[in-house]
């Protein structure tokens, strides 16, 4: 797994939005019928899902060994892919919402 996220690591430092101190969990599982008792908390219609204000990331379902992760019906993608492209998306928000926020007069 380490050498995966290394991978992810080097695919969102080329963003311009990188910020080397958000910190990110990801939740990854192998079967998509477990876990699945807070609604709303891993996809159900793609591989992965962002929610940026807590900086979590979850994929649908995941296979480390073979750098796979599927949507529920049956589409592969990498995990290295997937997991960049949803921390871009916190990324995205993290630098945008503290524009917004500053602009509003919430946060000095």
């Amino acid at each position: 797994m380490y050498a995966l996220l290394d991978k992810v690591e080097n695919l969102i430092k080329q963003s311009e939005l990188y910020d080397a101190n958000l910190t990110f969990k990801v939740f990854l599982r192998n079967d998509p019928s477990n876990y699945t008792f807070l609604p709303f908390q891993f996809p159900n219609d793609c591989s992965g899902w962002a929610i940026p204000g807590i900086k979590n990331i979850y994929l649908y379902q995941s296979d480390c060994a073979t750098n796979s992760t599927y949507n529920p019906r049956g589409d592969v993608r990498s995990i290295t892919s997937v997991l960049a492209h949803e921390m871009v998306h916190v990324m995205v928000e993290n630098r945008f919402f503290f524009i917004k926020a500053k602009k509003l007069g919430l946060i000095k």
